[in-house]
């Protein structure tokens, strides 16, 4: 086969594999999804731990659910690692609120009563809490709009009709925390707030979620990193604290916050040991485990690639470097070498064995080529026939995935179901 200008100009983000690749077609997105767990499930079934197994798309946007699903059919538990963006989050949005509440001089209903809805919890809960947010909605539509102190709400509060005893609780606590926080201080009450907030409301959130319990894992991420944010927070303003070099306030304290909670992370802080890792493929590297299924090897999904107004015969003359296209070629810029870059990272991650699943139709029914990645690796290419073996109900296996799957003999090439 003429190798292409576009696998030349990819050579140098060639990853070098010793495990058997293997490059298995689907017709839908959602077949890719269906093909991949029904690998997963076939790798379980013949004893490989979960741990064992990472599951790699280039953006889950278009493939999280479609995963989770085929996930579901196959009874598997997944853990989907996307970057969390912990600032959208209610334990971060509580503390970082508390923080800004603490240091206001003034501040109005609205803002007082935001930790409320975002799960604040007292440090000996006598009633049922978390509160129930419809009386604080009714109260907000009561309260008197303008920005007063927290003595002058707790006032108002406790003059009113509208108020309630939980919402005096929780004024009360506020009051009683320090202007001026020491380190330890602001560890203990933010610290005793995400302790409570794991305590009392993650349960809850647990019983309100899906079979696949995402939103509950989203929140044990959140709390986890938090815990780490808060002790972190601490360290840097005691050390500003003794050079000097800040003031002793709660308001240093939420700059610190936001500070470091817009730092996203390279690597992931959760982890489920129970669960199947499906991650991004900019979380692969770094990674070393014996089986590694990536979705997504379609040409203008991984590599992503923007819209041409080149029509797709010549697209296709130039990407094979025919007489006079060399100079039009595409060069690699930076989104690009990032997805080279990822995709080695994928394949380096697996120690017995790599499926690369792709598409063959795009959303718009048109046709999708395979990816160029695929050209900058040895892979062993299953049939579309063979391939839909996997979704039966007696699952087929075709004879180049027997090659490096555990207690299988690659020499007589049988399909798993054919032995009478």
């Amino acid at each position: 086969m003429t190798e292409s200008v576009l696998s030349r100009s990819i050579a140098g983000f060639c990853p070098e594999s010793e495990v058997p690749i293997v490059e298995v077609p689907a017709s839908t997105p959602a077949m890719e999804a269906r093909i991949a767990l029904s690998m997963v499930a076939e790798l379980r079934e013949r004893g490989v731990p979960i741990r064992d197994i990472l599951v790699v798309s280039r953006d889950l946007d278009g493939y999280e659910d479609l995963l989770v699903r085929a996930a579901i059919r196959h009874d598997i538990a997944p853990t989907i690692w996307t970057q969390l963006r912990l600032v959208e989050t209610l334990p971060y949005r509580m503390c970082k609120t508390l923080c800004d509440i603490f240091a206001a001089d003034q501040v109005t209903f609205e803002t007082v009563v935001m930790p409320l809805a975002f799960g604040w919890v007292p440090p000996e809960p006598l009633d049922e809490w978390p509160l129930d947010m419809s009386p604080v909605r009714e109260m907000s539509h009561q309260a008197p709009t303008d920005a007063v102190s927290i003595e002058g709400w707790q006032t108002r509060v406790s003059e009113q009709s509208w108020g309630n005893d939980q919402l005096l609780s929780y004024l009360e606590w506020v009051m009683a925390c320090p202007e001026r926080p020491s380190p330890e201080q602001s560890t203990d009450i933010l610290g005793g707030v995400l302790q409570r907030y794991r305590e009392y409301v993650l349960p809850i959130r647990k019983e309100r979620d899906g079979p696949a319990l995402l939103e509950t894992e989203r929140a044990v991420r959140a709390v986890t990193r938090m815990d780490d944010l808060i002790e972190r927070v601490a360290r840097t303003y005691g050390q500003r604290l003794e050079l000097d070099w800040s003031e002793q306030s709660w308001d240093r304290i939420a700059g610190l916050c936001e500070s470091y909670a817009t730092q996203r992370p390279g690597r992931r802080e959760h982890a489920n040991a129970r669960a199947l890792d499906i991650i991004e493929a900019n979380d692969a590297w770094g990674r070393e485990v014996p089986y590694v299924i990536a979705v997504g090897l379609s040409a203008g999904v991984w590599p992503q690639q923007q819209e041409s107004l080149v029509p797709v015969s010549l697209q296709d003359s130039v990407r094979r470097g025919e007489e006079g296209l060399d100079q039009v070629a595409p060069r690699l810029g930076w989104s690009g070498i990032k997805d080279y870059d990822q995709f080695a990272d994928t394949v380096a991650a697996a120690t017995k064995g790599v499926v690369l699943t792709r598409h063959t139709t795009g959303s718009d029914g048109g046709d999708r080529r395979r990816s160029p990645l695929l050209e900058s690796v040895p892979v062993e290419r299953v049939s579309r026939s063979s391939a839909v073996g996997l979704l039966e109900v007696e699952r087929r296996i075709p004879e180049e995935l027997e090659s490096f799957l555990p207690n299988a003999d690659s020499s007589e090439g049988r399909l798993k179901g054919d032995e009478s």
